[in-house]
């Protein structure tokens, strides 16, 4: 009995020793966590950049949007032959306290319904964060229409990601009751489900004039997402098309500024295979992971044969063997940690007069930080960052935590030796939206370096380390991709005459750079660099190994 007590407190302490948390390998099969695709090569003309932003009028003094992502997800779902697949962090009308300009969410679920009519056999699957059922039975207006209308969704389990806080003791009690529940029939969770739906006493929250629950209390505590934004239809055929970026299906959302690629061909079918691997979990657990659709109710067994029928290896990877595209792009999809990784080698591949462009909604991560500033010191041209000002946050305002202590800390440190670092930083103009973008590119046209990663994932530790669930493309000699980028990057940077799309990082208007809250990132920075040992005796600074904190 005492041996059992103490390994139950090792799990539940060090919830990263189940196998399902370990580090993955990059490995060209598809995964559900941290997988990092084959370099597919692809038309140029069959990749494209799409763009949503938001300026101000000076003149007017109003906000204007220009929304295209969201025109080219209509699209696609128009379009689609065979199937259709969505992941999305937020598919809902949460935290819009107003009626949209443009109802987005009506829209993209009456275009999924009708195409579900139109051809009853096509397969659509909707794939959620359990945010959009409140973290327990909630109901929106979209996932009633979807399960009247035979398109099963799907909630990401969460647990088998990596634990948000150090010690992840939520997280091992959830991975003991899991196992206790699988072990008997399931039937300890029903009955825990059912005690759960209680309203919390005393609680002035609610959602949808709805009192919080246990239930929602105790899932929400893991502090993590299926933060991912994709759209892949006509999986499984030589038509497969995906769309990966960073904007939700939200409608408080919609003028915030975000970048998505749409890609088509064997990566798309890459993509579709991934996704199947995060529905197979889901249909694994079945209790509170599947919603299905009150008309028909498949087989859990048979539904990823049947419905969403797998990809053989032979298939998905012979676009690799023939290659015989004339001057491809070449991409790669990647999520979780692989994300980190292609950032961490862009940087470090960063040289002589290579030009460097990032555009981010939260940066925080210190060793992404750290080899900014190591790329800094090298290349000819400044690297520009174009950052949220962490102030608009759905309608709320924040503190500026954390993109105001890092620039400052940036800034610090570019003008700390005698020749300071090639590095500047620009401020988001945002007036109630967000500059929502999570992307970079590197550019070079005299050695021909076209290289470009963007998505869903923010530039944090909860982003990058395998705790949320992410998604990038990154590709290579992406001409016009990257062209395009570059030049709505240098027009944000710039302003055109009477808009305005970003201002000075010290403007006194808005004193963004002023007395920012250092002690949180400060404590983070010393947490992390504590870990790295070796130093550049020539300047001072860490010297980051190869995935020395990946992981961490």
């Amino acid at each position: 009995m005492s041996r059992a007590i103490v390994v139950l407190t090792l799990l539940t302490v060090f919830p990263w020793w189940f196998p399902l948390s370990a580090k993955p390998q990059i490995q060209p099969k598809p995964r559900r966590l941290s997988t990092h695709s084959p370099w597919f090569p692809v038309n140029q003309s069959d990749v494209e950049l799409h763009e949503s932003y938001s300026g101000w009028d000076i003149q007017n003094q109003e906000r204007f949007s220009r929304l295209t992502i969201e025109i080219q997800a209509k699209q696609m779902i128009a379009q689609a032959q065979s199937s259709i697949v969505v992941s999305m962090f937020l598919f809902d009308n949460l935290y819009s306290k107003t009626t949209p300009p443009w109802d987005l969410v009506r829209e993209l679920t009456n275009l999924l319904v009708w195409k579900k009519k139109q051809n009853p056999k096509m397969p659509i699957a909707v794939i959620f964060d359990p945010i959009n059922k409140a973290y327990a039975d909630r109901m929106s207006e979209s996932t009633r229409r979807f399960l009247e209308n035979v398109i099963d969704i799907f909630y990401s389990d969460l647990v088998s990601t990596k634990p948000a806080s150090r010690l992840g003791i939520v997280q091992g009690l959830r991975r003991i009751l899991r196992a206790i529940n699988l072990s008997t029939d399931k039937i300890p969770g029903w009955v825990f489900s059912r005690a759960a739906r209680l309203k919390i006493p005393f609680v002035p929250f609610e959602i949808d004039g709805d009192r919080v629950s246990w239930k929602t209390l105790f899932n929400a505590a893991l502090l993590k997402a299926n933060h991912r934004k994709v759209l892949v239809i006509d999986g499984n055929t030589e038509n497969a098309m995906a769309l990966v970026g960073s904007a939700n299906a939200h409608n408080a959302s919609l003028p915030s500024t975000n970048f998505a690629v749409s890609a088509k061909g064997a990566v798309a079918n890459y993509i579709y295979m991934v996704l199947r691997e995060d529905i197979r979990q889901s249909l694994l657990l079945d209790q509170d992971y599947v919603a299905w659709s009150k008309t028909t109710e498949p087989s859990p067994e048979n539904y990823l044969q049947n419905i969403l029928p797998p990809i053989a290896e032979e298939e998905l990877y012979k676009s690799l063997e023939q290659q015989s595209i004339e001057d491809p792009a070449w991409v790669a999809f990647v999520t979780e940690t692989e994300i980190k990784r292609e950032i961490l080698r862009m940087l470090r591949d960063a040289n002589g007069d290579d030009e460097v462009r990032f555009q981010m909604f939260y940066l925080s991560d210190v060793e992404i930080l750290e080899e900014l500033l190591n790329a800094a010191s090298r290349v000819a041209n400044p690297i520009r960052g174009l950052l949220d000002p962490s102030k608009d946050a759905l309608g709320k305002i924040k503190d500026g935590s954390p993109n105001r202590q890092v620039a400052a800390y940036l800034m610090r440190e570019r003008n700390r030796s005698d020749s300071p670092l090639n590095l500047a930083i620009r401020w988001y103009s945002t007036h109630g939206e967000q500059n929502h973008a999570k992307s970079m590119s590197v550019t070079n046209p005299r050695t021909g370096k076209y290289e470009y990663i963007g998505g869903s994932a923010n530039w944090t530790r909860k982003n990058l380390d395998g705790i949320n669930m992410e998604s990038d493309f990154v590709l290579k000699n992406a001409k016009g991709i990257v062209s395009k980028f570059n030049s709505l990057f240098d027009m944000f940077w710039d302003n055109p005459p009477g808009i305005e799309y970003s201002v000075a990082y010290d403007d006194p208007r808005f004193g963004y750079n002023e007395s920012p809250p250092m002690w949180k990132w400060a404590r983070q920075k010393r947490r992390c660099l504590g870990l790295l040992r070796k130093v550049d005796e020539s300047t001072g600074r860490p010297i980051l190994q190869e995935n020395a904190l990946v992981g961490w």
